[in-house]
């Protein structure tokens, strides 16, 4: 008998000539025939191109004993299709179970879940699986039985120009909105309606920031110095006290001090802060 993969015979599935013609949607799989093995590709949209998806290796082919007759029993449970894919070359294949009326994309995700595979291989497995699997449609959604289809075009809540969306009369004034009395009108008056708005938002103007810790800045500013290893932007204990001086006396700044904090502005990124909010108190 001829080797059958998903239903389908190998000896009729097209040769790897079929895929110098792109495809018509991102995703869309083709099983080719190549030399009697079967190899899955998916277009792509981003790179224009098939792309290999993997080795297809077979389904039930007799090789399984199965409970019941035509069912494939895997991790002791009895399936209608097991596929064993060839992700990589060099890897053993990855077994794709799949029952007639499941979900594709349930399974789909359980399959890459299991596998560790990457979520983006989601839409080109569970379109393999509906594709090469009869019998894979989704399942209908369950009906109640006391629900009556109605035709949304024809039917009685169909839209209706000037009528209401429930089937139950609305005492509504049918008021021209050109032409009556709550049409727009230029310059007329609107409602006083209270503007929504923030406090703080836009800030129009300057916020100062005066609050800061001056021994503790001190602190950190001998410490930091200790680090630096330039000996170039190292600062002497004269130059330190001087610095802390600018945020208790603003007005004590001379070209001498100002040369000080323009060596300590090179400090590293790290180990600056202390400076900026020297800086920061000083123009308070």
């Amino acid at each position: 008998s001829q080797k059958e993969i998903g239903g389908v015979k190998v000896a009729d599935l097209p040769g790897p000539e079929v895929l110098v013609h792109p495809g018509t949607k991102d995703g869309q799989n083709k099983m080719i025939n190549e030399n009697g093995k079967v190899i899955l590709y998916s277009w792509s949209n981003s790179s224009q191109e098939w792309t290999k998806i993997g080795d297809v290796m077979g389904t039930n082919d007799g090789k399984d004993e199965a409970t019941t007759p035509g069912k494939v029993k895997y991790m002791g449970k009895e399936y209608d299709y097991v596929f064993d894919v060839d992700i990589e070359d060099g890897k053993p294949a990855i077994k794709l179970p799949y029952n007639k009326g499941d979900d594709p994309w349930h399974a789909a995700q359980n399959f890459i879940h299991q596998n560790n595979l990457n979520q983006q291989f989601l839409e080109q497995v569970a379109n393999f699986i509906i594709n090469n699997a009869k019998g894979s449609e989704p399942a209908p959604p369950p009906t109640s039985s006391n629900y009556e289809y109605v035709d949304p075009f024809t039917g009685g809540a169909r839209y209706i120009p000037g009528g209401s969306a429930t089937g139950n009369p609305v005492n509504m004034p049918q008021t021209d909105p050109f032409t009556g009395g709550s049409r727009y009108v230029p310059g007329g008056s609107v409602s006083n309606v209270p503007e929504i708005g923030s406090k703080f938002f836009p800030q129009r103007t300057c916020l100062c920031f005066e609050a800061g810790n001056v021994s503790l800045i001190n602190d950190k500013l001998v410490q930091f110095n200790d680090k630096i290893t330039n000996e170039s932007l190292k600062l002497d204990p004269v130059s330190l006290s001087k610095l802390v001086e600018i945020a208790n006396s603003p007005a004590s700044v001379t070209p001498e001090l100002f040369a000080v904090l323009q060596v300590a502005y090179q400090w590293p990124e790290e180990l600056v802060f202390p400076v900026l909010d020297i800086t920061r108190l000083g123009i308070r």
